[in-house]
Formats: structure tokens, C-alpha cells, sequence
């Protein structure tokens, strides 16, 4: 079904060709309206409109999957080999330890399917690495292989009688700091034992291993056991604190009683049978983990014992007739998606053996794409062989057939996809093309070579998507117009078109063929819409307030400032002067403006980057430049040479040294630039100047990216 906004801006571009009445044109449409001054203005709608948040990532073109995750605010950012945490401003957040573990051979891949237990977030990838969990410590945030230290089994009469035992756990990490050697002691962790035959075998365990950490400070990580019978009344046994608070040498001699010590290698083999297996997929359902497609069982369906996502329970298991491809937690219940079929867990084992784990089959219709499984507040939605279905535990139901020919054309396979709960709308993303689907609409498809998708994710209110040249984009459902949608690119060239986005019409209706936004010499946006049933194409002016904050830099901390505004300086604004300048053949044009900032915290310390001028002529051509600057006191310097700017049209012109400033009022500050050209031909129409500063550290820029990525 093809949503009738598409077809009320059919109507509307025909409207305007024939000089109806703009807002009767308007009518029903979400992603325009008109203003109180009578002018056409865009809105975040079907048609996505980005704001560049931070340009710190490298570039993303070979990942694929979901590769955002939500942990209590903070943004988890998966990008191949690395992750990045970041705060609600998208401002980066050091790590512990996290990069160096996902380097494993293991985890050659990026994390694709994520869940939420308690304060953690486990998470697994596409490469059958073993699942990970991501907490916060007493180190910060830090991550570590889900799963418990493998434990031996102990002869009965290692033990003082029969009947069930306690065996006293605790993770101990040593290293090394200005030549003292230390130990770190985890939480104690108590593991019941029971005799089957001749041998103890593990049948419940509770483990806090918060404590672990995966710095290169820490030279070796092993555990310690002291084992005792449960009857017997042993005070170590019985603290609730931390052991670390009362564990000294004298008071280890009282407690040597079968002392058991195993050293353990990170991030080598640790784990047995009993915890979490390697695999694609892992679901949370009541304190319950599911894991889904196992490495050497690909159609396996295991469950973990209740509260015990770090293991599992090797006979609660169902094997499936074809491939898992994911799961899904709806209303308390998982659904297991299969490339045939679709599941619904309907009971569960516990940990002393009560219940059996089974599924009941909801519907013949497969998954074939992992990354269209969305789920909304009614329905879990996803791609099969022969279209979109949703379901809703109990039943699917196919949507309607118009979708089927886009649907064939898309590399399904690649897909990402993420669920607006602000506008109750999902948007699929393959390559360079959108599908957003309103439940209660319609279907709306629009594509771009600025679309170039490799994640999307719901976060903080906003549609997050993370395209492939590496940057992260948003929506902003709190601006009237789309002044900070349209993207960015550093270097924003004169007269360049938006990425055009082409709409999916029903036959009869193909009327618009594509829309697009660009800029004018004025600085004014004009809107492009393009009939396809011939080669006229209508523009309208788009009354859009100035383009003033455009890119959004990251912030290390709260010591370092950095901005990254662009100014538009129309050509009235500029001061021209013919002088002769020194060393120079003939008589030059003279230019002079002013750029104002209201940071009053610049002109007390000290501050570099680069600065950037943008010189648009009156036909049309471009003269670009950009310098390193600091500020030092009052003063911006821009380098403390002149540079010139060439083109290919032979036209040059020059930006000279800035060394002047004065207050204005406040904490506004403004700078004087200056510069010349030689040809008297070329008529300046504007000029953009735009800069970034950061608070000046020990450390540069590239110093600085190098000691996060560690």
C-alpha cells in the first residue's frame, strides 16, 4: 500500500505548477507546511533530513548490523574492532579495556544483536564470538566475556561429609604500580555443590565478577576456592561484604581448609559446558537468557537458568528444522525467528530441573533478514522471502503486495532497521535506500547517495543513523524547519544539491518524480521538484532561518571547548578597498570583515584548530581555504603566513594574517579578517567563514583519538 502523503505531494507539485493555492496543496502533508509569511517549510518526515553530530569515527563502509546499543544513557557505538561509549551530547567517553578484548580472534566482527539484564547490556556478533557483557565497575565502564571461570569437579573425599557443599569463590587480580605489587579481590561468590556418584557436580552458582577488568595493569587474574561442608559454620562463608574489606594474610592462614587455587589467562579459554555458548543471537526474557544460533548448531535454541544469564543449561536446548536467524522479546515472551518459520517460546526449565523448555510454532513464514526484525508497541515486524509481515505472537499477517516489487530489488540481507516510538513509525535502511513504514499509514520508500546506511537506532528521542563515511546523524523533531537536517559535508561546496531522494509512486500515479534541497548564491535554500512526466522542474524558495550551527564537534570533557560555527558574511557586509599592496604587480582589491563569537571563556585561555572561508563570486565560482589558528588572549591567528587560493579557472585571491580583535559587549568578542585579490573581474558575492577550537592540552588532536582508541 502506498501511503496518500505520497499522493498528496503528488498533488501538491502539480498544485504549484498550476498556481493553486499553496496550503489547499498542502492539505494532509506531513513533511511541508506554510508559514505565517506564506513561504513553503520543510518538517522531519518520511523524507530524512540529518544534522551531522560528530566526524571522530573512521570510516564505516565494511560493517554492517546493529551497531548502537542503549546502557542507561549511554550511547554504545560498535564499529568493526572498536567500540565508542557516548553521552546524551554524543561526547566520547574513555573506556576500560573494552578495544584490546574485542581484538581476539574471535571477535573479528561488530556486535549485532544486543539485550538488557539488569544494569548490563550482553551482546553478541555475527562471527560466533562468545557473548559480551558491558557494565558499569569501580573502573568505569568496562566489558568482559560473558560467562563463569570453568570450575573442577572435586572427589567426595576431598569433602568432610555428604550431602550438598559450599564452595567460597573470589576473582583476584594482580599487578604491578610504581614497582609495589598489588592485589585486587572481587565479591565473594558462593557455589553449591551436590554429589552425584563418586564426584561433586555444579548445580547452582551466584557470581559478582564486576570487579574484573581487562587493563593491561593487571599482569594475571585467577580465582581462589575454599571449600567447606554447608553444615559446617565458617565467618567467611557468612560475610555479605567484599571481601577485599577483610581479607588480610593472617586472617588467610585461619581459613587454608581446602584451598583450591586456579589460574586463569585472559582473554584465553575459561569456560565449560556450563556457560554462555558462542552464538548469533541472545534474548533476556524475565532474568532468563536465550541463546540462538550456536556456532556448530546453527538451528539450536539454549536457555540459561533463571537470574543466570552467564550460563546455561546444556539439556534445556531445541533444535529447530532450519537456521536460526533471530530472536525477539515481545510481551514476555521470546520469539525465535527461523529462515522457515516462526516460534514462540511457550515454557521453560529451571535450575534444579523443573519445567521443559518448548516452542510452539506461530506460522510457516521465515526470517530471511535479521536486521528488519522490529518491534513496536503491537507487533514484531520483519522481512521473509515474499515481502513484510508483522506478528503478534500468535498469528502473522502479510502487509499489502505494492510493497513486493521494491521489495525483490533490495539487498535484504544488509538490512538495518529501527523503531520511531515519537512518530510510531519504522524505518528499514538498505544501501542507500529507506522504507518507512507507519502501522496506521502506509509505506513510503525514498533513496539517496546520502543515505548510505549502516546503522540505525532509537535513541535519547531522536533517529540516529550511522552512515557509511563514518559520521552519526540524527533527526530533531524539535525544530520548526530543517535548518540543521540538511547534511553536511566538510567544505560544503557552492550550489550542490542535497542528496535528491526519489519516491516509490504507484502506476498511475507517477507524477513526482524526486525532490531535492540546495543552497542559492543568497544563502537562501530553494526546494526542487521534478515532474517526471516531463523535464520541467518547479523551484521554490524555502524561507529556512541562516545556517549558523552546522556540525556539532565532540567534547572530550568539561575542560575543552570546541565549536564549530559557520557564518554567512553577504557581500554587503564586506569592506572593499583598491590599494597597492606590497609585492604585488598591480593595484589589488581590497576586502575587510568582522566575525563575532559570544564565548567569553576564548579570550582567557588558550585555544587552537583550523579555520575555514568559503569565497563565493558573483559567477558562481568557488575559492576555498583553510588554515591552522589559535587564539592566544583576545587574538585570533590564522597562521602567520598568508595563504593563496587557486583555482582551476586561473582566479586567486589571498587571506592574509589576523592579528586584531577588539570586545564588543560582554563576553562577545569579534575579529577583523583581511585579504586580497588581484583580479579586478572577480565580483565577491559572499563569503562563509567557519572554525573549530578546541582548549589547548598537552596532547593534539591526533595524540588525543590515538589514546581513546587504545
Amino acid at each position: 500500500m502506498i501511503t496518500d502523503q505520497s499522493l498528496v505531494l503528488n498533488n501538491f507539485a502539480r498544485g504549484i505548477q498550476e498556481g493553486g493555492d499553496k496550503n489547499a496543496c498542502l492539505q494532509g502533508i506531513e513533511n511541508f507546511f506554510i508559514d505565517q509569511n506564506n513561504k513553503l517549510c520543510s518538517r522531519p518526515g518520511s523524507i530524512p533530513f540529518d544534522v551531522k553530530y560528530t566526524t571522530d569515527f573512521e570510516n564505516a563502509t565494511d560493517y554492517r548490523g546493529r551497531g548502537f546499543a542503549d546502557l542507561n544513557g549511554t550511547l554504545i557505538l560498535n564499529k568493526g574492532l572498536k567500540i565508542f561509549y557516548l553521552d546524551k551530547t554524543f561526547s566520547r567517553i574513555p573506556s576500560t579495556g573494552l578495544n584490546n578484548f574485542l581484538e581476539s580472534k574471535e571477535n573479528t566482527k561488530m556486535l549485532s544483536c544486543f539485550t538488557q539484564w539488569r544494569d548490563e547490556l550482553h551482546c553478541v556478533n555475527a562471527n560466533y564470538a562468545y557473548p559480551l557483557r558491558i557494565f558499569n565497575s569501580v573502573f568505569g565502564l568496562c566489558s568482559m566475556r560473558l560467562g563463569l571461570p570453568k570450575i573442577k569437579t572435586y572427589e567426595k573425599s576431598e569433602s568432610s561429609g555428604d550431602g550438598q557443599y559450599k564452595i567460597a569463590m573470589v576473582l583476584v587480580q594482580e599487578y604491578v604500580s610504581s614497582g609495589r605489587f598489588y592485589k585486587n579481590y572481587g565479591e565473594v561468590c558462593e557455589i553449591y555443590l551436590e554429589n552425584i556418584g563418586d564426584q561433586v557436580a555444579l548445580s547452582k552458582i551466584t557470581i559478582d565478577t564486576s570487579c574484573l577488568d581487562l587493563e593491561e595493569r593487571f599482569s594475571k587474574t585467577y580465582v581462589e576456592y575454599y571449600c567447606s561442608n554447608k553444615n559446617e559454620s565458617r565467618p567467611y562463608l557468612e560475610r555479605r561484604d567484599p571481601l577485599k574489606s577483610v581479607v588480610d594474610d593472617s586472617y588467610l592462614c585461619k581459613i587454608e581448609l581446602n584451598k583450591k587455587r586456579e589460574e586463569i589467562e585472559l582473554p584465553e579459554e575459561l569456560y565449560d559446558l556450563q556457560t554462555a555458548p558462542q552464538c548469533r543471537y541472545i534474548c533476556n526474557v524475565d532474568n532468563t537468557s536465550f541463546f540462538g544460533n550456536l556456532k556448530d548448531y546453527p538451528h539450536r535454541l539454549q536457555q540459561s537458568p533463571p537470574g543466570s544469564p552467564h550460563a546455561c543449561i546444556p539439556s534445556a536446548k531445541v533444535d529447530f528444522s532450519s537456521e536460526i536467524t533471530g530472536l525477539c522479546n515481545f510481551k514476555e515472551r521470546v520469539i525465535v525467528f527461523t529462515k522457515t518459520a516462526l516460534y514462540r517460546v511457550q515454557s521453560t526449565i529451571d535450575f534444579v530441573g523443573g519445567g521443559v523448555l518448548s516452542c510452539d510454532s506461530i506460522d510457516s513464514v521465515g526470517c530471511i533478514a535479521p536486521g528488519s526484525i522490529v518491534k513496536t508497541k503491537n507487533a514484531v515486524y520483519f522481512f521473509s522471502q515474499d515481502g513484510i509481515y508483522y506478528t503478534d505472537g500468535l498469528r502473522v499477517q502479510k502487509l499489502d503486495n505494492q510493497i513486493d516489487k521494491l521489495y525483490q530489488s533490495l539487498e535484504k540481507e544488509l538490512m538495518v532497521s529501527t523503531y520511531d516510538r515519537n512518530k510510531d513509525r519504522i524505518i528499514w535502511g538498505i544501501n542507500d535506500t529507506w522504507i518507512v513504514l507507519n502501522p496506521s499509514g502506509g509505506i513510503t520508500k525514498c533513496s539517496g547517495a546520502g543515505l548510505s546506511t549502516s546503522h540505525l537506532y532509537f535513541f535519547n528521542g531522536q533517529v540516529l543513523r550511522l552512515s557509511k563515511d563514518g559520521y552519526i546523524y540524527g533527526h530533531d523533531e524539535s525544530y520548526r524547519g530543517d535548518k540543521l537536517y540538511l547534511k553536511g559535508k566538510e567544505g560544503i561546496n557552492y550550489k550542490l544539491v542535497s542528496p535528491a531522494y526519489d519516491l516509490d509512486l504507484s502506476d498511475t500515479q507517477k507524477i513526482l518524480k524526486k525532490i531535492s534541497l540546495g543552497v542559492q548564491t543568497n544563502g537562501k535554500f530553494y526546494l526542487d521538484i521534478k515532474i517526471k512526466a516531463n523535464t520541467n522542474s518547479h523551484q521554490m524558495e524555502l524561507e529556512l532561518p541562516p545556517l549558523s550551527v552546522f556540525e556539532k564537534s565532540f567534547v572530550d570533557d568539561e575542560n575543552t571547548l570546541c565549536l564549530d560555527d559557520r557564518v554567512i558574511i553577504n557581500a554587503s557586509d564586506v569592506k572593499f578597498y583598491d590599494r597597492l599592496i606590497t609585492g604585488a604587480t598591480k593595484r589589488c582589491q581590497f576586502f575587510q570583515f568582522e566575525i563575532s563569537s559570544s564565548y567569553g571563556e576564548l579570550y582567557s585561555s588558550e585555544y587552537f584548530g583550523w579555520a575555514k572561508i568559503l569565497v563565493i563570486s558573483a559567477d558562481e565560482m568557488k575559492l576555498t581555504g583553510k588554515w591552522p589558528c589559535n587564539v592566544v588572549g583576545k587574538d585570533l591567528i590564522i597562521d602567520s603566513m598568508s595563504f593563496r587560493i587557486k583555482e582551476q579557472f586561473g582566479k586567486n585571491i589571498t587571506i592574509k594574517s589576523v592579528r586584531s580583535s577588539r570586545y564588543i559587549t560582554g563576553e562577545n568578542v569579534s575579529w577583523k579578517i583581511f585579504g586580497y585579490y588581484e583580479d579586478h573581474s572577480l565580483k565577491i558575492d559572499s563569503i562563509i567563514m567557519s572554525y573549530a577550537l578546541a582548549k589547548r592540552e598537552s596532547d593534539s588532536f591526533e595524540n588525543r583519538d590515538a589514546k581513546y582508541a587504545r
